[in-house]
């Protein structure tokens, strides 16, 4: 039964626990990487700073052109 103000309690702490759970697992995933070497931290790092300066509100071209960065950047840190 779905709740009148669109989403129930339950089901938003639910998903929050998984978003919460999703981010630490990736964390621990970046860790790994860094320690099998198949990661370059600095340019990871470099890559959050990039983010980080993105501005928050995007047009979809520009965030077309932010996404194909970020896969470009990606591929480049992962050494694989």
């Amino acid at each position: 039964m779905r709740h009148p103000g669109g989403v129930t309690p339950g089901a938003y702490h639910h998903t929050l626990d998984q978003a919460k759970s999703n981010v630490e697992e990736a964390i621990y995933t970046l860790l790994l990487a860094d320690r099998l070497t198949i990661l370059k931290i600095d340019d990871f790092r470099r890559l959050l700073e990039l983010i980080s300066r993105t501005p928050r509100s995007l047009d979809e071209v520009e965030s077309s052109e932010v996404v194909s960065l970020v896969d470009a950047l990606v591929r480049k840190i992962v050494m694989l």
